[in-house]
């Protein structure tokens, strides 16, 4: 049996990713004013940003007892959020964009898995925007 009969249930994409957060508002600039994407909810203690075109949600919220140490992706539990983008040109884009709000990152570069450009949102979070090779998401996905 390989996971694939007729009594598996269908996954059709990622809804949305819950971020715990302590800086509400800086969490929400960095999504909304730096990322660009839509804020669709905003209800304290939480909100949720939308980007529509990739039916992406990244909600941030905060907790009455969160612990408040920043983020470490050598901990267990989220490494880092890789989001996609179209083309090297786009990361490119996205450096101007990152340095004209202020964000630190690092400069794109190339793997054998793509191209990576890797900035911190508030909290330490570790974002990578990312360009997958053509041969990598073939066959990773069949596209």
């Amino acid at each position: 049996m390989n996971g694939h009969d007729a009594e598996m249930p269908e996954i059709i994409g990622v809804s949305h990713v819950t971020l715990t957060v302590t800086d509400l508002p800086l969490a929400k600039w960095f999504w909304v004013e730096v990322m660009g994407l839509e804020l669709a909810v905003d209800a304290d203690p939480m909100f949720v940003a939308v980007h529509r075109k990739a039916r992406l949600g990244i909600s941030c919220r905060t907790h009455d007892v969160a612990r408040s140490e920043p983020f470490d992706e050598r901990r267990v539990g989220l490494d880092h959020l890789a989001l996609s983008v179209r083309d090297v040109a786009a990361l490119e884009t996205w450096e101007h964009r990152l340095r004209a709000h202020q964000v630190e990152f690092t400069p794109v570069t190339e793997s054998d898995w793509g191209w990576h450009l890797n900035v911190r949102a508030p909290e330490n979070l570790a974002v990578e925007l990312e360009v997958t090779r053509p041969e990598v998401a073939s066959h990773l996905f069949g596209t």
